[in-house]
């Protein structure tokens, strides 16, 4: 009864402190406890709450609701409009224009896979943000599936409010490893806590009289990780973003129960905020979260309190790299600069997005597929975009093929297949994407103008946790397999003529070796557009300090 009391006081602090070990050991007594209590009343009794417990399982199921907040200004604008006045609010948009250089619109990804994927996204995005002060202001949205949406908020936290540069600055050289205490928080213990103490009596007790359950636990335990009275996480997604920020627009992905289908949770426009906020309430940055990592039977499908007949599940049942949601956006940002027919007495370039200019020319957006070549900005506002997709590395290559003889099970191949399936499409989701933004002579992720740069990490070769704790280990393990950009060979080379890279094929992807160096070649690579004092070549490494190749 304490253990339960406490986890309803303190749902994140008292499971932290006393650690998951401690809690399981509550549980097992607390079971003990229970079982002798039935023992010891008469047969007659113990069969009537024995009834009670079962008639609760069966005609009394928990119903796990999304938490309610109060609204926030939220917008009915559409994306064409969002978009434009993000793009006009770049502080440093002159720069570029200046340079003869279309301004990069960079989009980012981040795949599920548990709190190891969170710390992944978190530790990429914020190396390049160290990297390049920039970096940030340009990232239109990130998209996150699960743990991957955890890691794409704590980035954008930490940025959060912050203001624009108006100047571009060259990406620096990493001088010390960068802060990742948020993604060492324990966010297993609450989770436990609340199954153990809060579920289970739930499950076993009429009308679930304790209130919260393991998906609450896990969003209160997210809101800790904010800093300050006015945490990013407990905002209203809708207040969460403005077009004018410096902060990244957040793209949640979630899987519909009933249907199958995606369903988003953003503050970028109303297309992509299915989440229905209504008059009188809505979800805070937490909730949203949590609702794209509902990963079975860790944490329960939640049903959505402004449309009742929608399920949320994970986003990963859904596609779990987010590529897909990447490249519709890009698509759609595509389609602002073609005409197509608008019908009626609609001009025939109804579409096309348009910016006001004082001396009365029809300026317009261009998006442009090579960042190196110079272009003439008139009034017209040139962009390139740009992808940098965060994922595991069965995701870019796929499964390896180890087994010339499986094992088969009539129980588990079923669910073998269903999981194996869910890696699969986010394989195939970036092989789609890179058709879309790498051009057909073009080095995918080390060649600036490819438009895509992926970095990796192979969770499984790592023995990376699936769960919601991560050792200091474990992220070390992460950090130096896709952050580390010193250890581009080709950097390196250019650093010291001496230097010997080394000796493998770049093709023997699965190598360790080769992983490295591809993250860190591809961080590199990014940084380049944030560099427009030389940018002569297709293929160079904008990193001050270093010479071009």
């Amino acid at each position: 009864m304490g253990a339960l009391i406490l986890t309803i006081i303190f749902p994140v602090s008292f499971p932290r402190v006393i650690g998951s070990v401690c809690i399981v050991f509550f549980g097992l007594g607390a079971l003990t406890v229970a079982i002798a209590g039935l023992l010891l009343i008469p047969p007659r009794a113990r069969n009537i709450v024995l009834g009670i417990f079962m008639l609760c399982l069966v005609f009394d199921p928990i119903q796990h609701a999304a938490r309610r907040i109060p609204p926030g200004e939220g917008t009915s604008e559409f994306f064409r409009e969002r978009f434009s006045a993000w793009i006009l609010s770049r502080a440093d948009l002159n720069a570029y224009k200046d340079a003869k250089r279309p301004y990069p619109v960079i989009i980012t990804s981040a795949a599920g896979g548990g709190i190891a994927a969170a710390a992944h996204a978190y530790a990429v995005l914020e190396t390049l943000q160290k990297l390049c002060p920039n970096f940030s202001q340009h990232v239109l949205a990130s998209v996150g599936v699960s743990g991957g949406s955890l890691g794409d908020a704590l980035f954008a936290s930490t940025v959060s409010d912050g203001a624009q540069r108006t100047d571009v600055v060259a990406c620096q050289r990493l001088d010390d490893q960068i802060n990742l205490d948020l993604v060492l928080a324990d966010h297993l213990a609450p989770v436990l806590a609340a199954f153990l103490f809060a579920d289970i009596p739930n499950a076993l007790l009429p009308a679930s009289p304790v209130p919260t359950d393991r998906a609450i636990a896990l969003e209160k335990s997210i809101e800790q990780s904010g800093t300050g009275t006015d945490s990013y996480f407990i905002r209203p997604i809708e207040d969460s973003w403005q077009p004018t920020s410096a902060t990244p627009a957040q793209i949640f992905v979630a899987t519909q129960v009933k249907t199958g289908e995606r369903y988003m949770l953003s503050p970028l426009s109303a297309e992509y905020g299915e989440y229905h906020h209504g008059t009188d309430a809505t979800v805070s940055m937490s909730t949203a979260i949590g609702l794209s990592a509902r990963f079975p039977w860790l944490t329960p499908t939640a049903r959505i309190p402004f449309a009742s007949d929608v399920l949320l599940a994970d986003g990963g049942y859904f596609e779990n790299s987010g590529a897909d949601t990447v490249a519709e956006l890009a698509s759609v940002i595509r389609g602002l600069e073609k005409p197509l027919p608008c019908g009626g007495d609609l001009p025939p370039d109804c579409n096309v997005l348009h910016f006001p200019d004082q001396s009365g020319q029809r300026c317009q957006l261009l998006v442009d597929t090579y960042f190196d070549q110079d272009v003439e900005w008139g009034c017209d506002i040139h962009i390139h975009i740009s992808y940098v997709a965060i994922a595991d590395f069965t995701e870019r290559w796929g499964t390896p093929f180890t087994s010339p003889d499986p094992p088969q099970s009539f129980w588990l191949d079923p669910l073998t297949t269903m999981l194996n399936t869910r890696t699969a499409r986010g394989h195939l989701a970036l092989l789609n994407a890179i058709g879309s933004f790498c051009l057909s002579d073009c080095v995918e992720g080390n060649e600036l103008d490819s438009g895509m740069h992926t970095n990796l990490v192979a969770t499984s070769a790592l023995d990376l946790p699936l769960g919601w704790t991560l050792s200091r280990a474990s992220l070390n393990k992460i950090l130096e397999t896709t952050t580390a950009v010193d250890r581009c060979a080709e950097l390196r080379h250019q650093l010291d003529p001496t230097y010997e890279g080394p000796d493998f094929p770049r093709f023997e992807q699965e190598d360790p070796a080769a992983i490295l160096d591809a993250n860190a070649c591809g961080l590199a690579t990014v940084a380049g557009l944030f560099n427009l004092t030389d940018p002569t070549f297709r293929s160079y490494y904008g990193i001050q300090g270093v010479p071009y190749r």
